[in-house]
């Protein structure tokens, strides 16, 4: 199993909420996804990001069908690359 990382910080905190509606809305859509969480950062610093994306996924190819996904390609990256100032991502085993 793979899980998948992903770090955001926003232009405006505003967007937040809608940010983790549309991230947990995923699972919905992309069935690759296994397990999702999403944490809006309470203790915000100048290096702290603001939201975090952690989920679960079957295998490498798995994830590379999620990156690809067009709910994920296109809705979810086209608002989050509008609203984001900066991503990291993590990928690794369990």
């Amino acid at each position: 199993m793979i899980k998948h990382i992903v770090f955001v910080k926003v232009k405006d905190k505003a967007e937040l909420p809608k940010l983790k509606e549309l991230f947990l809305s995923m699972k919905e859509h992309i069935p690759m996804i296994k397990e999702i969480e999403v944490g809006i950062n309470n203790r915000p610093s100048p290096v702290a990001f603001d939201i975090c994306l952690e989920l679960c996924v079957d295998s490498l190819e798995a994830l590379d069908e999620y990156i690809a996904h067009p709910y994920h390609a296109k809705t979810v990256m086209d608002y989050l690359n509008s609203i984001r100032t900066d991503l990291a991502v993590v990928d690794y085993d369990i």
